[in-house]
């Protein structure tokens, strides 16, 4: 896989893709998190080959100048189980701008209203900040909960995308 660490606003990220696209983007001052996410990648079948980080630094540099209209295509290839896919895949249809919360997912996903917490730790495991939008996930009293790369970093993703207000 191709890697290379990307600068953002909001600190440095690691980015990996192979020839199927981008497999992983996380930031890096979690050194923790992102060798935990690699290790996954692994476990997860990652492939062998060069990848482009081309259009992932395209589309970086048109998000954080917010140029919402003109965010490239990027092919991703994430790794996880296929119920953590499914869930990836739905947060891909929370459009910039909203929020949605964990029960909201599970409905949308036709899971009982109890699959909630699974739902979170699918969110959880997202290997792809910023592009699978989980920071658009949000408490259902309306706060902000849990975000891996913090939630100050969450906040200012979500007043960027003008979700919140504050």
């Amino acid at each position: 896989m191709t890697r290379d660490t990307l600068e953002t606003p909001l600190g440095p990220m690691l980015a990996m893709a192979g020839p199927n696209g981008l497999s992983l983007l996380e930031w890096t001052d979690d050194a923790n998190r992102a060798e935990q996410a690699i290790a996954r990648l692994a476990r997860h079948g990652a492939v062998d080959g060069e990848g482009d980080l081309g259009p992932i630094r395209a589309w970086l540099a048109a998000y954080y100048a917010g140029r919402f209209d003109a965010l490239p295509e990027v092919a991703l290839d994430p790794r996880g189980t296929d119920f953590e896919l499914q869930v990836w895949a739905e947060l891909r249809r929370v459009r910039l701008g909203h929020t949605t919360t964990y029960g909201e997912l599970a409905r949308t996903l036709g899971k009982p209203a109890s699959a909630a917490r699974a739902i979170g730790a699918a969110v959880g495991q997202n290997p792809l900040a910023v592009v699978v939008p989980c920071h658009r996930v949000i408490g259902k009293d309306g706060g902000l909960v849990g975000f891996a790369g913090g939630l100050e970093r969450k906040a200012w993703l979500l007043r960027h995308e003008g979700a919140l207000l504050l």
